[in-house]
């Protein structure tokens, strides 16, 4: 309390030296802007940052200023007609934060006490703070230091539109958010570049290429992406997410506006597999106004990156049309890919409460994938192919449908309705024990089928004379798997059917999340979550087994609940914290015995997850984020002899942390100059058997992201950043030595460099950049695999690239 007051006075003091300023100068309305006329705004008490947002939709004006101006910060709300003026200063009140013109149809945002004391040579400087309390001072201007006000670079017309990157920081958790500027620097070749700068992610990389995610998430397994949630705008990727959440398909980075990744299943609006946290992609939105851009990059090993987007809105209508062309021989022996991605989205806005937006999509992917090696090529040279005839197809198409109205200034409603297709074809060629290549290969044929439906509803009311919120929804997802293996000749195609399974899960589930304000400072968000899971599985084998065909079924079912806690420090430090249970159901290979279609008697596996941090703006230029963390299992699936027994213990805590630092907001000659780092200390265990006390597999004890920038305000920027994993185990009893075949043995620690340049005026509608991946070719181990790749997966050699961007 003692801190409020103290901020209170300081605030007051520098409003009344604003003040006397203003006065002393006087006050003649003629020297400001002309008087804009009145109009109907509709903003609800939102994020100060979305609520901002809402004001530059409405009134046609830009609004700017620096990113961390609105953290933390909550807007009133505004209803009724307002001259735009009018409206901002009560969509400011009680924030700290001022405003004012620096041209016609341009507003600049600070903190109210830096602003009162700057020059405004465009215009009047407002002060909601100021506006509240008009008390003359008696100090002479003369006296009066003018604070200079950073640069700020006032966006064009088109990216008003673009996606909020900041609301997600209101989950009581750790929460990271990979920008849309980050991306746009970095120009990277897949979201897998993108996603190693977040503290407590761990990527695998599969043949360099980006295609088929490994991510893990605070020291889970991340081979195959099945123990966390991916989704694109809150719609689930994984082709089966109950019955098998394996992944064989990423979203184009090309599509992305920015990363949202929520550690630790910190809220109960997502399920299932959130026990290390979910990966959220946004997609980009339709520009405000028509146009067309194409973004091309070249690179080593004959890399092409063609995208290709033209859209923009007319009136309430908006449409875009994309296409993107990838292409590269890889940098292994064998290892060619091409995909084609084809997107169409479409928004409508009947009414200033109703938004409804349409995605449409097609991806089609052929790579040729080279296998492991053994120990022996790896050292002599890492290029080699292993499987010189396998290959792998994917094709996905989806639709779905999004439409959100604001009923009433208490409450929105928003329905998403989903669906897609995905099939995908690995021909891969068959190996024996010892590694040697026989002359058939076994073909894994499946196709996968999607379709669900979300409704939400969000209330807000007032209680205590504080602004409440409840956040209500269901799910119905259905999912259908066909699963065929064939037998073949090494090479082709063609195969003899030997299984032929149809999988199917029906899941239901319905959730609420509260966000109770105690004080202005202080919040709660108790949620609670019921899933319900029901699987099958049905053989259609032409030739039988002795047993014959079977159907079998499994229904899995639980409560999902957990609170988390949020304390407003300051306006630029919050605390956080929660503790959430966590729903991962069998997969279909675990709920049903493949063999015999029966019943397994297994529960969901259930986690304790919980965290407790800070984050923070230390001082202008300085913020932090810091995060202790514990998941903790009690009853993983494991097997025992012939049988699948919730018996598992396994225990993962650590710390993790993030700091940024903006040279020029401490020191003015070294304006430009960023530095940014995360790192990740984990202790990851096993709890039970004879692994208790080992690390996990694939989770390493440490994880560090850095990164030095500079940024002229030319638009030419130059990044170096580095990242260093620390040694690793591919099995449960941590065994150290690498034996004959390469499948098993520590992973050694190792450390990536890369190097980026971008040259992009501001007023220019081009860019062009360059950069180098792993600049000292550094020589890692991806992975080691078993089973249908035996030996060692390289990590990608150096390579460059290049290219140019333009859009008219």
């Amino acid at each position: 309390m003692n801190l409020r007051i103290l901020l209170l006075l300081v605030m007051l003091a520098f409003t009344s030296a604003g003040v006397g300023h203003a006065n002393a100068q006087g006050d003649d309305t003629n020297a400001g802007p002309e008087p804009r006329q009145k109009i109907h705004y509709q903003i609800a008490p939102q994020p100060l940052n979305t609520a901002l947002r809402d004001f530059a939709l409405t009134s046609g004006l830009q609004v700017s200023f620096p990113d961390d101006v609105t953290l933390g910060r909550m807007s009133r709300e505004v209803a009724g007609l307002y001259t735009p003026e009018e409206a901002l200063s009560e969509l400011l009140a009680g924030s700290g934060l001022s405003f004012r013109f620096t041209s016609v149809d341009t507003v600049t945002l600070e903190r109210a006490g830096r602003s009162i004391l700057s020059p405004a040579p465009a215009g009047k400087s407002h002060s909601p703070a100021a506006n509240a309390s008009r008390v003359p001072s008696s100090e002479s201007p003369v006296a009066v230091k003018p604070v200079v006000v950073p640069e700020i670079v006032v966006k064009d017309v088109h990216e008003r539109n673009e996606p909020d990157q900041e609301s997600v920081k209101d989950i009581a958790g750790a929460v990271n958010v990979v920008t849309r500027e980050e991306i746009q620097r970095a120009r990277p070749k897949n979201a897998d570049e993108m996603l190693r700068r977040v503290p407590g992610v761990n990527v695998l990389d599969e043949y360099g290429q980006g295609l088929r995610p490994n991510i893990g998430i605070r020291g889970m397994d991340p081979r195959r992406s099945k123990n966390i949630l991916l989704m694109m705008d809150d719609i689930p990727l994984q082709p089966a997410l109950f019955g098998d959440a394996s992944t064989y398909y990423m979203v184009p980075i090309e599509r992305i506006d920015h990363i949202e990744v929520i550690k630790g299943g910190a809220t109960v609006l997502y399920s299932p597999n959130t026990q290390g946290g979910l990966i959220n992609f946004i997609q980009k939105r339709i520009p405000t106004t028509p146009m067309f851009s194409t973004t091309n990059t070249f690179g080593s090993f004959n890399l092409l990156q063609s995208d290709t987007q033209y859209g923009g809105h007319w009136g309430n209508f908006g449409a875009q049309l994309g296409y993107l062309r990838r292409q590269s021989d890889g940098f292994r022996d064998r290892s060619k890919s091409q995909l084609d991605d084809f997107t169409m989205r479409f928004e409508a806005n009947p009414d200033d409460r109703t938004r409804m937006t349409t995605n449409i999509s097609w991806y089609d992917e052929t790579t040729q994938t080279p296998g492991s090696i053994t120990p022996s090529q790896y050292r002599n040279d890492r290029t080699l192919a292993g499987k010189p005839n396998d290959e792998f197809k994917g094709q996905r198409g989806a639709i779905d449908v999004t439409a959100s109205r604001e009923i009433d200034a208490h409450n929105t409603a928003k329905i998403i309705v989903y669906g897609n297709v995905f099939e995908r074809n690995w021909y891969i060629q068959d190996q024996a024990a010892n590694g040697t290549l026989l002359s058939t290969s076994t073909n894994f044929l499946r196709k996968f089928n999607v379709f669900g439906v979300m409704p939400q509803h969000q209330f807000k009311f007032s209680l205590f004379g504080l602004d409440q919120q409840i956040t209500s929804g269901v799910r119905y997802h259905a999912e259908r798997l066909t699963d065929i293996t064939g037998i073949g000749t090494a090479g082709s195609k063609i195969s003899r059917t030997t299984n032929n399974a149809d999988l199917e899960s029906v899941a239901y589930a319905a959730y609420t999340e509260t966000a109770i304000r105690l004080t202005e400072a202080f919040t709660i968000s108790p949620g609670i979550r019921w899933e319900q899971v029901n699987q099958s599985r049905e053989t259609m084998n032409a030739v039988p087994p002795a047993g014959g065909n079977f159907k079998g079924y499994k229904t899995t079912q639980g409560l999902i609940y957990g609170t988390g806690v949020k304390y407003q420090l300051t306006p630029d430090s919050m605390l956080f914290g929660h503790v959430h249970t966590t729903f991962r159901p069998p997969t279909f290979a675990n709920a049903v015995d493949p063999t015999s279609g029966t019943t397994q008697d297994l529960s969901a596996e259930r986690a304790l997850s919980s965290d407790v941090g800070i984050r923070s703006i230390l001082v202008p230029g300085v913020s932090a984020e810091v995060a202790l963390f514990r998941t903790e299992f009690s009853n993983q699936i494991v097997q025992q002899g012939s049988r699948f027994v919730n018996a598992g213990k396994t225990l993962m805590e650590g710390i993790e942390s993030t700091v940024s630092l903006d040279w020029g907001e401490m020191v003015r000659p070294l304006q430009g100059f960023v530095t940014r780092g995360s790192i990740t200390l984990l202790r990851p265990k096993s709890l039970f058997g004879a692994t208790d006390g080992k690390d996990l597999p694939y989770a390493p004890r440490m994880t560090f992201y850095g990164l030095v920038g500079y940024y002229h305000p030319t638009g030419a920027s130059i990044e170096a950043d580095a990242m260093y994993i620390a040694q690793q185990f591919t099995d449960g009893a941590n065994t150290q030595t690498e034996n004959a075949l390469g499948t098993n043995g520590a992973i050694p620690s190792y450390t990536i460099w890369n190097l980026r340049f971008n040259y992009a005026p501001p007023k220019a509608k081009w860019a062009i950049f360059a950069g180098v991946r792993n600049l000292t070719d550094e020589s890692f181990i991806a992975q080691r695999t078993t089973g249908s790749f035996i030996g060692i997966q390289p990590g990608e050699i150096r390579n460059f690239y290049g290219g140019v961007s333009w859009r008219f």
